[in-house]
């Protein structure tokens, strides 16, 4: 009587045993009774009694087991049965056992601080009643480690104390760390314990000059005890020096987390959370000051600057909308953003809930369509189609309608109907139909298609469908057919001509993700979803072609589009003046148990292919959102995954028909106490060609421009009215281009003239202070794992040099020497690399340290004209004056003595070496406990040993002119 468990089975305290009867009898079974025991004299106990009146007999009861008894091996399970003349049967399961489910255990840390690259030593204490088969054991700080796992179907034994080797690399220094434990036992027993909160402190030793790095902010952020997916930040984004070599930096502290709040598909709790705070750090006085916040989660700050010691930022819209501000501190406090460019952009301004109906279908854009005031549910069956009324987003009964069904069984799931007049039209995948539904005579008819509709999304949504003028056409397969005649009929492939070239999908229909057909007042347009290169002139992310249904030809004017994100899963809908608004929804959270909704809404231009963001819609959303426009009004049917409800919305877009400007690279300059913004494109994205050029009009219409940012805004003004280059530099009265051009500039900053033109056409310029009175740019490029530099003069004169570090460096210039930082080449890869060059002997001076970023470096390191360095990674801050020499001797033994006695003599041998060649002292010490004495001091360093007596121990130094040493 253990159904599929055999002599195995057993149970365990707490848990569900699921008992099902099930009964015949040749009258009628009419009662059942469910009894149990635990020890095999124990009387039976009553667990449940169920009556019948029907001929089968069958029931299911859930037994959930009591805690408050000892284990046993001797449980019994009785079935008892009557029929309707009282006659029994029993039935009585094998002894099985009833295991304890006590998991009782702990973990604590031996010591409440430790340091990275220590042992972390932890004992663990476990006192459950059943053999422990699995242990786990977790490092929680601001994220989580595995640190020790153990498996053994057969028990694991507890060998305490356990020691855990904490990385020596900053990554697990945390104020909140916590030891979590997972044990299983071999009854399947879970239990998670976590331990009282102990810390682990950074390594915060630097080589010479810069000693010791700090850390600059660390408000480590304590999360929930039920929180998941945890993922926290604290990092400085950008670091200034002043001339007072005060560091001015801005930091950036995020965290998330969620939290399994709701059942089933309701929406879960996800907590996000991203302020970015500005400090200061005088290394003088070893002070930090009080945090400044910035900004929150609706901004990003982008560039940063200290003019006439105010710190000013660009940030930029999280809302994707590609909107740019400025804002400085004033007093206390850093001032609303104020607008540089994109102020006023199309934006959903309100979306009002209006209603919402048990039928989900609506929200399925391809199960629904709205004709003459009826949402119409296309799924046939019988003689009967439904309807709902729909007015200003209200939506009516769930009415039937009578027609006459020549169609047989049809239904409209993955593909977008469409309709012409009073008629709609549909594909239904089940056995590939063209459905076309007469809504004045209610009839269905459908026609045959010559190609097979997979009921595979993933591939139906390859086809589909387009009704304008009396005609419908179906594109899928690769061609396009049409309605005529009562037979669909081949017209022509997808394919196009451009400038003498042929693009034909036919035979490369499965290439594609998607097609999505929209109709507006005049014109026919295909969007092919994926269709990338082979693309005529250029690559595109989406293909746009105008079918030409007089001609039976597709035109492309669009060369290429903006991105689309996931169109194969979103709805498009036509509004009217060329615009196509896109609608998505999507669960992104990480795991099946937590659901977390997104839905966007964008715009896409028929003329140009730009695509807009228009906004966050609130639907929660698994998959389907429909659009309807009704009239010029626009609303949003969307699934509700949740209640499994079709809700719908009303949506009010502002700005419609504005236009958002491109902006690219957005950066600071100064100029002559002023301070600017500049910044490439500066135009909405236009993807037609231009013939003449034979390059994207976006690519024409390209400039970079700036504005005036203090005193007082200005006006966006052209540097020139040519494109200079993607970035550009200005330094003093001299721009330079990443096009390896040199321009000077006249007292507008406008272009002047072009004096520099580098041949080479790839060299990059570089974020380059000048603190000379020569040197007005620099360029470097990548050479077989160097990077080689061009340091350009006033009057066209360049040095040369390379250095270990990569593309991404900062550049400080003064008369005698350079100073480079940037992420470091072999040997030095991912750290900061610091590279100090006497321009006059080429001499260099290196120093590595730190962790360094491949893209942003050149923000997080700083260079004043005092020669002060400023450098950050992840939290830590380290300053160093580079003004005299950077690099401290070497000493290193060569004796070869291990062993020595009291009584004896030794003789120490060494090498002493310099890079700049200037040791000029030697000084031995000798150490007898915690006293120091000098033993012999030298003013030559010829010397490089000395004999002595052994009574303790010895301390040596070599030293050179600038005072630096180093000591072993």
């Amino acid at each position: 009587m253990y159904g599929a468990w055999g002599c195995d089975f057993w149970a365990r305290m707490g848990e569900e045993l699921q008992i099902i009867v099930q009964a015949e009898d040749d009258i009628m079974v009419s009662k059942g009774i469910v009894q149990y025991k635990l020890h095999a004299d124990d009387p039976w106990t009553a667990l449940s009694t169920q009556l019948n009146e029907s001929p089968d007999f069958s029931f299911y009861y859930k037994w959930v087991i009591p805690t408050d008894f000892a284990p046993t091996d001797e449980a019994q399970i009785r079935v008892l049965l009557y029929d309707d003349a009282n006659n029994e049967t029993i039935r009585t399961s094998e002894m099985f056992s009833i295991y304890s489910n006590r998991i009782e255990a702990s973990i604590e840390p031996t010591l409440l601080t430790y340091k990275v690259g220590q042992d972390l030593t932890y004992n663990i204490e476990n006192d459950s009643d059943n053999t422990i088969s699995n242990l786990e054991v977790s490092l929680l700080f601001a994220g989580g480690k595995t640190i020790n796992s153990e498996y053994n179907v057969n028990g694991i034994v507890i060998a305490n104390p356990y020691t855990w080797t904490i990385p020596d690399n900053n990554y697990y220094y945390s104020q909140n760390c916590y030891l979590e434990l997972s044990l299983t036992d071999i009854r399947g027993n879970r239990k998670t314990v976590r331990s009282d909160k102990f810390q682990i402190n950074a390594n915060t030793e630097l080589p010479s000059p810069f000693n010791e790095s700090i850390i600059l902010y660390d408000e480590e952020f304590s999360f929930p005890t039920d929180a998941l997916y945890k993922e926290q930040h604290q990092i400085i984004k950008f670091v200034k020096l002043d001339s007072n070599n005060l560091v001015h930096a801005l930091v950036e502290h995020r965290y998330s987390y969620y939290q399994d709040t709701a059942t089933d598909r309701y929406e879960d709790t996800f907590v996000y959370e991203n302020n970015t705070f500005y400090l200061t750090y005088d290394k003088s006085t070893n002070s930090t000051s009080s945090k400044v916040k910035v900004c929150d989660k609706n901004y990003e700050v982008v560039d940063f600057e200290i003019h006439l010691d105010v710190p000013y930022v660009i940030l930029k819209s999280r809302d994707r909308k590609e909107k740019y501000y400025y804002s400085y501190k004033s007093g206390s406090y850093f001032v609303n953003p104020i607008a540089i460019e994109n102020g006023n952009v199309p934006t959903v301004s309100t979306i009002s809930k209006i209603d919402d109906v048990q039928d989900l279908s609506l929200s399925n854009p391809a199960s629904s369509i709205l004709l003459n005031g009826y949402l119409w549910d296309l799924d046939i069956f019988t003689n009967v189609i439904w309807r709902y009324s729909f007015s200003d987003g209200q939506i009516g009964e769930h009415e039937k309608i009578a027609i006459q069904n020549n169609a047989g069984t049809v239904e409209s799931y993955y593909i977008k109907p469409v309709s012409d007049g009073n008629i709609i039209y549909f594909i239904s995948y089940r056995d590939s139909k063209l459905v076309k539904i007469d809504t004045e005579s209610l009839i269905a008819t459908s026609y045959q298609l010559p190609f097979t509709v997979s009921s595979d999304r993933a591939d139906a949504v390859k086809t589909s469908l387009a009704a304008k003028d009396g005609r419908v056409f179906i594109f899928g397969n690769g061609r396009v057919y049409e309605l005529a005649g009562g037979n669909v009929v081949e017209r022509a492939h997808v394919a196009y001509t451009f400038d003498g070239s042929t693009v034909d999908y036919s035979g490369k229909w499965n290439d594609i993700g998607c097609s999505k057909a929209i109709v507006t007042e005049s014109k026919i347009f295909l969007v092919l979803d994926d269709a990338l290169v082979e693309a005529k002139p250029t690559w595109t992310n989406h293909e746009m072609l105008e079918w030409d249904a007089n001609s039976n030809t597709f035109i492309k004017s669009i060369a290429r589009t903006a991105n689309i994100s996931y169109l194969c899963r979103s709805d498009v809908e036509y509004i009217g003046n060329n615009k196509a608004l896109i609608v998505l929804a999507q669960d992104v959270s990480y795991s099946s148990s937590l659901h977390r909704y997104c839905s966007y809404l964008n715009m896409l231009d028929l003329e140009t292919g730009d695509i807009v963001f228009l906004g966050i819609m609130p639907f929660k959303a698994k998959d389907y959102v429909s659009l309807v426009n009704d009239c010029g009004n626009i609303f949003a049917i969307a699934q509700n995954s949740g209640n499994y409800r079709s809700e719908s919305y009303k949506l009010t877009v502002d700005n419609l028909w504005e236009k958002t400007n491109q902006v690219n690279d957005i950066k600071f300059f100064k100029q002559d106490n002023n301070l600017y913004a500049m910044w490439s494109y500066g135009h909405p994205f236009d993807g037609t060609w231009n013939y003449q050029e034979n390059i994207l009009n976006d690519d024409v219409l390209r400039k970079n421009k700036f504005i005036q940012i203090y005193p007082s805004l200005g006006s966006i003004t052209n540097f020139s009215n040519n494109y200079l280059g993607t970035r550009i530099y200005l330094s003093g009265n001299y721009l330079t281009s990443t096009r390896g051009d040199i321009y000077t500039l006249n007292q507008d900053l406008t272009v002047k003239e072009l004096i520099y033109d580098d041949e080479s056409n790839y060299f990059n310029p570089l974020k380059f202070e000048s603190f000379s009175s020569t040197f007005i740019s620099c360029f470097n490029k990548s050479n077989n794992g160097v990077m080689d530099f061009s340091l350009l003069r006033d009057d066209l004169t360049k040095e040369t040099f390379n250095t270990l570090s990569q593309a991404t460096n900062k550049v400080a210039a003064f008369d005698n020497d350079l100073i480079v930082i940037g992420y470091g080449y072999e040997p030095y890869s991912s750290k900061h690399l610091i590279t100090k060059i006497d321009i006059a002997s080429g001499k260099k001076s290196i120093i590595a340290l730190g962790m360094a970023d491949t893209s942003n470096n050149y923000r997080k390191v700083d260079i004043n004209q005092n020669k002060y360095v400023a450098l950050a990674w992840n939290n830590f801050l380290t300053v160093a004056d580079l003004s005299g020499d950077i690099v401290q001797p070497e000493i290193n033994f060569t004796n070869t003595e291990s062993r020595v006695t009291n009584g004896s003599t030794i003789t120490l041998s060494w090498l002493a070496d310099d890079n700049q060649d200037e040791l000029v002292k030697l000084e031995i010490y000798k150490i007898v406990g915690r006293s120091r004495y000098a033993a012999e001091k030298k003013s030559k360093i010829v010397y490089n040993s000395y004999t002595c007596p052994i009574s303790g121990t010895f301390k040596k130094g070599v030293y050179h002119e600038s005072n630096r040493s180093k000591s072993i």
